[in-house]
């Protein structure tokens, strides 16, 4: 792991704390599964547009055929 350092607003800290107490985990794990929230719809966005790509003129013409391809070995 890489350790960093941000800056928050003291009420979005504030929020976090609580919210971490009552889940009974830190708030860098809170931090680190919202990071990874992000990424996740980041890569759904990023492979939605590649998809809505590939079925426009001059795309993959066998995009059904090949659409295991595009999911899981992008």
């Amino acid at each position: 792991m890489i350790r960093t350092q941000i800056y928050l607003p003291e009420e979005d800290h504030k929020q976090l704390v609580a919210k971490a107490r009552a889940e009974d985990t830190t708030l860098a794990e809170l931090v680190r599964q919202g990071v990874k929230k992000i990424i996740v719809k980041k890569q759904k966005n990023d492979l939605f547009d590649f998809l809505a790509k590939m079925a426009t003129p001059g795309g993959d013409k066998n995009l059904s055929t090949n659409i295991d391809h595009y999911l899981y070995e992008k």
